[in-house]
């Protein structure tokens, strides 16, 4: 409703100063008041709904641990459904800058299997969650036998995925993550990047999907 009203007040301010006679002073400025209050109004429920997202994601997610830890893992991934609904997860590459203090952002993340994505810079402070969405992948140049989800419990160690940090320590992330997201709390500010655990991944070949989320 109130991003009808912007796109309203907008087209009539446009259209004023397009065509027809030239509106009142008076005219002008109570549109412009208009917009500047039906902004603020946005942006106070823009924040409140964050708020809100937060609160139930922080709530979801510990009864996701504990469906879990309990062996209950339809109804773990049918919690991770619900949280997912609550916070879409927007095309490739989106920015996850704009996580954190209480609001949650998400992207899909492709890594490639003879390279590594960046999650571009992160503030400290913030939580990152990472969690396995699709794909395979394998050694050597040939998808053979060695092909594998890096979620899965089976998987080589070398096939899982890892987080770099800006500082080049590198963090296996584990298995499982798509029931039970592999969470962090970011302590040092720069760029991090996921690869592939294999020290050479040059000839490897295939591309996994993370769904990566910063709060």
């Amino acid at each position: 409703m109130i991003r009808s009203c912007l796109l309203i007040a907008g087209a009539v301010l446009a259209l004023a100063a397009a065509e027809g006679p030239q509106l009142p002073r008076g005219v002008e400025r109570a549109l412009s008041s208009y917009e500047k209050a039906a902004a603020k109004a946005q942006e106070a429920y823009d924040e409140a709904m964050a708020d809100a997202v937060a609160e139930a994601v922080k709530d979801l997610t510990k009864e996701q641990e504990k469906a879990t830890k309990a062996g209950s893992l339809d109804l773990a991934l049918a919690i991770r459904a619900k949280i997912d609904e609550l916070t879409p997860v927007p095309e490739d590459g989106a920015d996850l800058a704009g996580g954190g203090k209480g609001r949650v952002r998400q992207s899909r993340v492709s890594i490639p299997a003879a390279g590594e994505s960046s999650l571009g810079e992160l503030p400290a402070g913030v939580k990152l969650s990472i969690a396995y969405d699709s794909g395979l992948w394998g050694f050597g140049g040939s998808m053979g036998s060695t092909v594998k989800s890096p979620d899965d419990p089976s998987a080589p160690d070398a096939l899982q995925v890892a987080l770099v940090y800006p500082s080049g320590t590198v963090t296996p992330i584990g298995t499982g993550t798509a029931s039970l997201p592999f969470v962090v709390a970011i302590k040092e500010a720069g760029e991090y990047r996921l690869r592939m655990r294999d020290a050479k991944p040059h000839d490897n070949v295939g591309e996994v999907v993370y769904r990566v989320g910063v709060r």
